[in-house]
């Protein structure tokens, strides 16, 4: 799925918007996030968080979850520097990595069943599901 973007870009009206071309292509608009410091976006495939440079019209790189589960919803910090993605199905975790490197920062767990939406604080010290 993910691999398809720039394909669909492509040829595409230069007043037609990454977001409203993501939404009429793939439906998911609810499930990505835009980086607030860079403006890449990042979405889930699967169990595979894609970013996405809309400027450049291409996936730059991938996060995933050790245990194949899918994520289902995103959000980035205020500041951009992490990026939270949340898992699907039962005993789910939500997942925080450290934008800049990749390395998973915590793996948050407690709730029994899918996390539909995840949002950080403004100030970006409280996490909610």
């Amino acid at each position: 799925m993910g691999g398809d973007i720039p394909n669909r870009l492509h040829g595409r009206s230069r007043n037609a918007s990454t977001v409203q071309i993501l939404h009429d292509e793939f439906g998911f608009l609810d499930a990505f996030a835009v980086n607030p410091a860079t403006g890449d976006l990042a979405f889930p495939a699967g169990c595979v968080l894609v970013f996405y440079n809309p400027r450049r019209n291409r996936q730059t790189h991938f996060f995933s979850c050790e245990n194949n589960r899918p994520l289902t919803c995103v959000t980035f910090s205020g500041d951009g520097k992490y990026v939270c993605a949340a898992e699907g199905g039962r005993q789910p975790a939500i997942l925080v990595w450290d934008v800049s490197n990749g390395k998973l920062v915590a793996e948050l767990k407690g709730h029994a069943f899918s996390v539909k939406a995840v949002g950080f604080s403004s100030d970006g010290k409280m996490l909610a599901s």
